[in-house]
């Protein structure tokens, strides 16, 4: 018997490390710059096998979190998007 599979999808938005130092960067020059902000937005997607209740939610929302600044981006928001 197949196991049935549930697509899990959550809009990312974050700003990456690279802005990040770029922004550093312009704000030390005198050009009167005090901050660049480039977020990038995506939909993240995968299919499982596991049940998908507000406790998997939950966890995965902790998990993209922490990967994202592990790598040094700024999250500003990270949103399940219901089916």
């Amino acid at each position: 018997m197949k196991k049935k599979t549930r697509e899990v999808v959550f809009r990312v938005v974050y700003q990456p490390e690279l802005i990040n130092k770029i922004s550093d960067f312009m704000s030390k020059c005198d050009l009167g710059i005090s901050e660049v902000q480039m977020p990038v937005c995506e939909d993240w997607r995968w299919e499982t096998t596991t049940k998908v209740d507000a406790k998997y939610i939950k966890k995965m929302n902790g998990v993209i979190r922490k990967g994202l600044v592990a790598t040094g981006n700024t999250v500003i928001m990270i949103t399940n998007v219901k089916k």
